[in-house]
């Protein structure tokens, strides 16, 4: 065995050096290709970098298309319903303007299908067409902060930023991948959006002056889970993790609908349909509700495939 290792121990201490180098550069050119995939798989998991924001220009015609969507035959989209006050001798839509002049910031908060998401946007189109850009943020996209004013924005600079369902965006934000990782492997892959949503407002308030800008933004309250294991619609918010945050917003309490609400919902919606109802009923279904609009929406839907009331 000896004499068939000689000749390699001779070739090696008579060639050491070259050798040497030649498996260093084999181990350097395999770490530099095991770091090349590294940053190619990371690349390929960075997004494009697009703007985040619906920008809804002054006196627009369809705000509430772009916000609550909807098929414009379909009597039961959100946007074609009637608004309905929905407690008697209080203007919510007046309340919710007042805190929004007083505080700047507020947030509607309240539970699932209260109709969070129209108040809010009642108020984002009577400011609109009083010469506010509206900035809604779409779901998914990745909000950065600005070094300069976005282009996308264009002159005017009276802007109401308008953030709906805030407890589905921030719990959906753990896996957003920021597009500003490609230009270093330093750069932070993840950031909560509870910490650029205020970076990129006070950044806003910079570019422009604090009573130019104005937020409006709705989330949820409950404190149980609806899914065994996740998060409660509050905690997705991560409220004491991120108080300051949430400390700059005025808080608002969304009343649910009164009776007379239900039944003014149901006389003004059901004659649009094809659903055969008998208006003293009325006052039993909005008995039977579980004040919510939403609920009401759903039981039309129901009752529109059945063609009956």
């Amino acid at each position: 065995m000896f004499n068939l290792l000689q000749p390699i121990v001779e070739f090696y201490t008579n060639y050491k050096a070259f050798i040497d180098n030649l498996l260093s550069g084999a181990f350097l050119g395999i770490m530099g290709c095991f770091g090349w995939l590294i940053w190619a798989h990371r690349q390929r998991r960075i997004p494009e970098k697009t703007f985040a924001f619906e920008v809804i220009t002054p006196k627009s015609q369809d705000l509430m298309l772009r916000i609550l969507r909807g098929d414009d035959n379909d009597p039961l989209a959100d946007r074609n319903i009637v608004y309905q006050q929905r407690v008697a001798d209080r203007h919510i839509r007046n309340e919710l303007k007042r805190q929004l002049e007083e505080h700047r910031w507020i947030l509607i908060l309240g539970r699932t299908g209260l109709g969070k998401t129209r108040e809010a946007a009642e108020l984002a189109k009577h400011l609109n067409q009083e010469g506010w850009t509206v900035l809604y943020l779409k779901l998914g996209e990745w909000l950065d902060i600005p070094a300069a004013m976005p282009r996308e924005i264009g002159t005017n600079r009276k802007l109401l930023f308008f953030f709906d369902d805030l407890n589905q965006k921030m719990y959906a934000s753990r896996h957003e991948i920021s597009p500003e990782a490609e230009k270093s492997l330093a750069e932070r892959f993840q950031v909560p959006l509870q910490e650029r949503l205020l970076q990129a407002l006070n950044k806003y308030e910079e570019l422009c002056e604090p009573t130019e800008i104005r937020v409006i933004a709705t989330a949820r309250d409950e404190t149980h889970s609806e899914d065994p294991g996740k998060p409660s619609p509050l905690e997705k918010l991560q409220w004491d993790k991120y108080s300051k945050l949430w400390n700059r917003f005025k808080t608002y309490e969304l009343p649910q609908p009164e009776d007379d609400a239900i039944i003014a919902m149901f006389a003004a919606t059901v004659p649009e349909t094809d659903i055969k109802a008998e208006a003293d009923r009325y006052p039993e279904l909005a008995r039977c509700n579980d004040s919510t609009f939403r609920n009401v929406v759903e039981n039309l839907h129901a009752c529109k495939m059945k063609a009956c009331l």
